[in-house]
């Protein structure tokens, strides 16, 4: 009974791992997607992470702060992808 727990266990930790580290690898790809697909979502969620965390933040002054963390993010990922690709 606890081979098979342990063995499943494994497995999807091990699949978990995998998933992990293509993420991780692939984090610039991602970011890039996020952004051309779910821009609006992502700052939503920027702004209410950062509205429950500061209380006492003015909702337009943490939208600037979203927007330029997230120009700054997609343009670094941008530019690694850039050079990925030249030779």
């Amino acid at each position: 009974m606890f081979k098979a727990f342990f063995i499943r266990l494994l497995a999807a930790l091990t699949f978990l791992a995998i998933l992990f580290f293509i993420g991780w690898w692939q984090k610039d790809r991602l970011i890039v997607f996020l952004d051309k697909h779910f821009y609006e979502e992502s700052q939503q969620v920027c702004v209410y992470v950062l509205g429950q965390l500061s209380e006492d933040a003015e909702p337009i002054m943490l939208e600037g702060f979203c927007h330029i963390g997230q120009l700054a993010w997609v343009s670094e990922a941008e530019s690694r992808l850039g050079d990925d690709s030249k030779p």
